[in-house]
């Protein structure tokens, strides 16, 4: 087997990896400023929302799932989950290949990695696109 095609499915499962960290991480939308009356940081995820204040005895930090109901924000969560099942099954197709060397898993393969990875690029732009409707938003966290 050639070592373009070992680099191929590494690149692969390395995109998979790093797609996954980055949809469940809460650190897509990272606001500063006053919340709840004290200074504060405000991590917003797609699955999840942190924010960080300091009162005057201490730090204090929160956690809650995100609560976001419009459309766009299920989309982009729709894409990330879809894009990363989409690279899986590509890293999968890849190293079918490696085992069988059966021509129809390289096009599978190249398939599904460029479907996923567009998938994934369309739901950071949607976001990027629309990210600025999250001022208005109503983001619960409770701790």
């Amino acid at each position: 087997m050639s070592k373009v095609l070992i680099v191929g499915i590494l690149a692969c499962l390395s995109a998979t990896i790093i797609g996954i960290i980055s949809t469940a991480i809460p650190y897509w939308e990272y606001l500063h400023g006053s919340f709840l009356g004290q200074e504060g940081t405000l991590n917003i995820g797609l699955w999840r929302t942190c924010i960080k204040y300091k009162t005057i005895v201490a730090s204090r930090s929160a956690c809650a799932d995100t609560q976001i109901d419009k459309d766009w924000w299920k989309a982009v969560q729709s894409l990330m989950l879809l894009g990363n099942g989409v690279l899986a099954l590509s890293t999968l197709l890849g190293c079918l290949y490696y085992k069988t060397n059966a021509q129809s898993y390289v096009q599978g393969t190249v398939f599904t990695a460029l479907l996923g990875g567009i998938m994934l690029i369309t739901a950071v732009i949607v976001f990027e696109w629309r990210k600025r409707s999250i001022n208005h938003l109503s983001v619960r966290v409770s701790s």
